[in-house]
């Protein structure tokens, strides 16, 4: 019996009916483990199939599953170098070794094919994104010219350039707030700089500059800052800053710095005082929609205090630190630790912290007590002299992406 084309369209159009209808009916752990093991841009386009597949991939559980990596830089000159040029060098941690290795954002209009080790300066991370510039150079009177930044997927190698701003101050902070919608991606960068006196001598007063999507330019505000100085090198520990809240945080010498996106304010919360006098490092992070807040104090060659608090409340003017971990340590620990710095908590992990350690990056486990070495720079050209040490976290998370996002320009 032949069947008619009619009749055969048909019959098709229900077997395809079936075949998804048993898509549709695995078992949400079943098509984890199938996800799990495509590889993950294939899974972020497997979104579109259904509406249970994109709840699922979006799903925080999936995303932790996702790729994830820091993304470590590190600034350095050469000593016998007169002009004393900054260089940068990339590394992931998934890699042993320090050496160059797979990130590249050659394709960013500000790389500079001329100078390989410093074609461009990432300035912070947020989830599976970027914010890079070219590094900035100041002529002598201290005024730095016009300065652009990208804000770059280096996964799909997409970027979006944001409008120049005049950089009159010293950028120490970054920030970023990112909405996806079904129409358009909308987004908020957020700098904070030192201010100049008129005598080039660092006032009472810092800069927040915004830009806003919506409204395609800069906004420049001025706060005045609890104490001179507030934003000198070494000031703000990371340059990325801790959303919550619709609220961006970084710590800033013994403060954590609170900017309202909402409102446009600033708040300082004094963070709890050190020890002793020793050189402290800290760093902070967001687990369950709390700051975290991790203090290293160095004071070698007597011991090393380790501090990790959650921020539980700060609304109405009460402050409350609760204390989670206190760590020493004592004799040949502390000439390991004597270099120390505390640079970032893993996102997904508020026991395990990522910090120097000698002449390595390691992973720090706060309930095991353990190491674990994850990038080391042992060996280098002698002649190099290390200034700035920065962790970025880089997390695909396929929450942040949608079709919209593929409208970033595309040069691949």
């Amino acid at each position: 019996m032949t069947k008619k084309r009619g009749q055969s369209q048909q019959d098709d159009d229900d077997d395809n009916d079936n075949n998804n209808n048993r898509i549709d009916n695995l078992d949400d752990n079943v098509l984890l483990e199938i996800l799990e093991r495509i590889p993950w841009i294939w899974a972020v386009e497997c979104k579109c199939v259904c509406k249970k597949w994109y709840n699922l991939i979006s799903d925080s559980h999936y995303s932790i599953c996702s790729p994830f990596t820091f993304i470590f830089q590190l600034d350095y000159y050469d000593k016998y170098q007169v002009n004393r040029d900054g260089f940068v060098f990339y590394g992931f941690t998934e890699h042993p070794g320090f050496k160059t290795l797979g990130l590249s954002l050659s394709f960013l209009p500000c790389y500079n094919r001329t100078n390989p080790f410093r074609p461009v300066h990432i300035v912070m991370s947020y989830n599976n994104l970027l914010v890079c510039s070219e590094p900035p150079i100041s002529n002598p009177i201290g005024i730095i010219s016009e300065t652009v930044y990208y804000i770059v997927d280096p996964i799909m190698r997409r970027y979006i350039q944001v409008p120049p701003v005049l950089t009159i101050q010293k950028p120490a902070a970054y920030g970023l707030f990112v909405a996806n919608s079904a129409l358009f991606l909308s987004y908020k960068m957020v700098r904070v700089s030192s201010c100049w006196s008129s005598w080039m001598h660092e006032s009472e007063y810092f800069c927040i500059e915004v830009f806003s999507s919506e409204v395609e330019e800069w906004k420049r505000t001025w706060f005045l800052s609890p104490k001179r100085k507030l934003f000198n090198d070494g000031g703000c520990s990371s340059t990325s800053a801790i959303a919550v809240n619709n609220k961006l945080h970084w710590v800033v010498e013994r403060n954590v710095l609170v900017y309202d996106s909402s409102n446009e304010t600033c708040t300082f919360i004094e963070v709890p005082p050190p020890q002793s006098m020793a050189k402290v490092t800290r760093c902070l992070g967001e687990f369950d929609g709390l700051i975290w807040l991790c203090q290293l104090e160095s004071c070698a060659p007597f011991n090393n205090i380790l501090n990790v608090w959650e921020l539980e409340e700060y609304g109405s003017g009460h402050i409350n630190w609760r204390l989670e971990h206190y760590m020493m340590w004592f004799g040949l620990e502390v000439e390991k630790f004597k270099s120390n710095e505390v640079l970032a908590f893993h996102p997904f992990d508020p026991n395990t912290l990522l910090m120097t350690y000698g002449d390595g990056l390691v992973r720090y486990n706060l309930r095991r007590g353990t190491l674990k070495e994850v990038m080391s720079w042992r060996g280098c050209d002698s002649s190099h002299v290390w200034t700035t040490k920065r962790v970025f976290p880089h997390h695909s998370s396929t929450r942040f992406y949608s079709s919209t996002f593929y409208s970033m320009i595309d040069l691949t």
